[in-house]
């Protein structure tokens, strides 16, 4: 899956005058929390709702942001994270859920050709997540597979039993070997299970969507 299929698409962006306080109204009011930072058409940072709560009146001094101004005052581009980690729509899901725990950060804008297409958030990843988890039609299995097994062609396995493999999910243990959620469409519960053994892995669980 490819980051262009989940993220979100209307992205709401800041110029970098834009004062804390006007962009604090503005999360508030469209429920976000971030907005890449641009200038000409061109990103040039990111504002997290963490960085404008950080200068909510009381919580910076104004000695601490500059003579003359309450730091709520101040220009979004004085809080602003850059350089910013983006991505292209056509890199992997995967990729993506790679970089954000590797820098613990919660969204990443996407580009193409140096225009804000998108941007990708925790939770576009989470509704994917769900919609292969959840969707669909059919028996809904999860098995363990042994360590250093070799890797199992269930779509091959469930065919003879009129099951047709409709997705599958691998997550490795620490401990050795996997577990595998996979969704069949067809056949019959004790047909499948029978299948699924013969592959060498032990059913934890069946159950109709």
């Amino acid at each position: 899956m490819f980051v262009r299929h989940v993220m979100t698409r209307q992205v709401y962006a800041l110029s970098r005058q834009v004062s804390c306080r006007d962009a604090y109204q503005e999360f508030r009011t469209r429920r976000i929390r971030r907005a890449p930072v641009v200038e000409h058409g061109q990103m040039v940072g990111i504002v997290t709702l963490h960085d404008l709560l950080h200068v909510l009146p009381g919580t910076v001094s104004q000695e601490e942001t500059q003579p003359g101004a309450f730091a709520w005052e101040l220009p979004v581009d004085t809080i602003m994270h850059y350089p910013v980690r983006t991505l292209h729509p056509n890199d992997h899901l995967e990729t993506a859920a790679r970089l954000m725990l590797e820098n613990r950060i919660g969204a990443l804008p996407v580009v193409r050709d140096d225009e804000i297409v998108g941007i990708l958030t925790e939770s576009d990843i989470f509704r994917a997540l769900w919609g292969v988890l959840s969707s669909g039609k059919g028996w809904r299995v999860i098995l363990e597979e042994p360590p250093a097994s070799p890797e199992l062609d269930y779509a091959t396995a469930l065919g003879p039993q009129g099951g047709k493999l409709e997705s599958l999910i691998r997550f490795p243990m620490p401990e050795g070997g996997s577990v595998v959620y996979l969704r069949s469409i067809g056949g019959q519960p004790d047909t499948v299970v029978q299948a699924l053994r013969a592959c060498g892995v032990t059913v934890l669980q069946i159950d109709r969507n």
